[in-house]
């Protein structure tokens, strides 16, 4: 590192600084003085945040950057604002006041030659001074947040149990179905690929209009999550006379549903009416589906419901560099009770992390509202896509949100480190 600035270390979380200028002439100031000294309170000691911002850092982002990140490349950090400029670094990350020699304002110059505008290793010297001297004003003790978990290392993470995807229900066509004749469960596969199927077999014609249905199928699907949900089958068309079927889901009545030709071979079909794209919007609760007779050796074995409207291959297999977390709630709610939760690389150059399907497991009934993530015991107003939630959750315990988020790490995945704060968790 250069060698003529050090790091400053022990300073407030980035939270801090937009509270710096609310807290000059707070309840700190007004405090009654009980030694009878003339010496400044702690808010009065305290340095506006913006106000040096705009005489240290500022200053080199107007005098260096405003070429591209003022209007032209985002963040836009260089702008005539210096308030909105200061909210910018501070919103995403782009400065560290724990340690100034992680800011990315820094990185950028020191570490990857970013735009220098003379020697690189002296431009970064004259970022860094001037973040040193932001930090100054953020020098306190350590934020205090209230539901706050242990942190856990990302990389410490284990690989994903196999765990139900809420927003995918797979059915095995002839272990599910409430089968009517003709159609009947098969196990001659030629080619071995599914131990079982159905079909109508040939022999007993087509059934081309829709009140002529007779063999069917019958399925339920019970949906935990509400949202908008396609109909797949796994089917097996061998030419364009066997590659139709009838389908009525939820009391619909029967429609079309062209499967298109697979020439012998198993494959997903996305379920539309006469070639028209479907998609449904479902409540929680239970929803049925029938498999009608169209035409003959039209063959299925697999159904599913799904929030995966494209490229469904049957089920959502984590990827390989994926961990699963699990974080202790039982010194936070005082019952045994888990937060698990799965997280992986998203980008490495941005050291940018991907969390999704958030799980609690609960021995009894556990209430939680406003889920915050932190990176290494910082909170980031960015990392706001959980705060919605307001759950009460039962034994043995259910999902928090399916919804992923990207976070912005400091030091990637191999050394972040991740926990949780709650406005309520009981």
């Amino acid at each position: 590192m250069l060698a003529a600035c050090g790091k400053k270390t022990g300073f407030r979380t980035q939270s801090i600084v937009k509270q710096v200028a609310s807290e000059v002439g707070s309840a700190d100031q007004a405090k009654e003085k009980t030694d009878g000294s003339d010496s400044p309170s702690q808010g009065e000691e305290r340095k506006d945040s913006l106000g040096v911002f705009e005489t240290t850092v500022y200053p080199v982002l107007r005098d260096r950057c405003v070429g591209c990140h003022e209007s032209e490349v985002r963040p836009f950090f260089a702008v005539a604002s210096s308030q909105d400029a200061h909210d910018t670094i501070v919103d995403q990350g782009k400065v560290d006041f724990a340690d100034t020699e992680r800011s990315r304002l820094y990185l950028r110059l020191y570490e990857e030659n970013h735009n220098c505008w003379s020697e690189c290793g002296d431009d970064a010297e004259e970022m860094l001074t001037a973040l040193n001297s932001w930090a100054d004003v953020n020098s306190a003790e350590p934020e205090v947040i209230p539901n706050m978990t242990a942190m856990v290392a990302f990389k410490d993470g284990s690989d994903p149990s196999p765990r139900a995807d809420p927003t995918t229900i797979v059915q095995i066509a002839a272990d599910s179905a409430d089968v009517t004749a003709p159609m009947v469960a098969m196990d001659d596969d030629p080619d071995g690929d599914v131990a079982e199927y159905l079909v109508v077999p040939t022999g007993n014609g087509g059934r081309i209009l829709p009140e002529a249905v007779v063999g069917q199928a019958g399925y339920t699907f019970d949906v935990k999550v509400a949202g908008t949900y396609y109909l797949w089958l796994r089917v097996n068309a061998p030419n364009g006379n066997a590659d139709s079927f009838h389908i009525d889901f939820n009391g619909s009545g029967f429609f079309r549903y062209n499967t298109g030709v697979t020439n012998g071979d198993w494959a997903w079909s996305r379920v539309n009416n006469n070639n028209a794209e479907l998609s449904f919007d479902l409540p929680v609760g239970q929803h049925a589906l029938l498999v009608g007779h169209r035409e003959e050796e039209t063959r299925f074995n697999t159904v599913a419901l799904t929030m995966v409207a494209e490229d469904f291959e049957g089920s959502a297999a984590a990827p390989e560099e994926e961990k699963e977390l699990r974080i202790d709630l039982s010194g936070l709610t005082g019952k045994n009770a888990t937060l698990v939760f799965r997280a992986r690389e998203f980008d490495a150059e941005s050291k940018t992390i991907l969390i999704s399907d958030l799980q609690i497991e609960t021995d009894t009934a556990i209430l939680i509202k406003e889920v915050n993530p932190l990176i290494n015991g910082k909170l980031n107003s960015q990392h706001s896509n959980y705060k919605q939630v307001d759950l009460n959750i039962a034994a043995p315990g259910g999902q928090l949100s399916s919804a992923p988020m990207v976070l912005i790490g400091e030091q990637g995945f191999a050394l972040d480190q991740i926990a949780f704060s709650f406005g309520v968790v009981e």
